[in-house]
């Protein structure tokens, strides 16, 4: 039987820091609860990271979110809340 209750999401320590530098906070909270009901549901803004399929981000403006969902548990680990500029060395 496939249960129907949202996932719970969390931070790493590292991103709930991030996060509460980050002026797209309330965007990211939103999303967040978006896709707890339907993490697998990918739209055209939600991208795939490379190597591991449980693992997604998403830009917001200059901003990146990542996240991994683990489907045993219906958790979402955000581990990374970063500002893009200079990220590319």
């Amino acid at each position: 039987m496939v249960s129907s209750a949202p996932f719970t999401f969390g931070y790493t320590r590292t991103a709930l820091r991030q996060l509460r530098k980050c002026p797209k906070r309330e965007q990211i909270i939103n999303l967040l609860e978006t896709i707890s009901g339907d993490p697998f549901r990918i739209d055209d803004s939600i991208k795939s990271l490379k190597g591991n399929a449980d693992s997604f981000r998403r830009r917001f403006g200059d901003w990146r979110v990542c996240w991994q969902i683990d489907a045993t548990s219906r958790a979402i680990m955000v581990f990374e809340i970063a500002a893009r500029v200079g990220a590319e060395k």
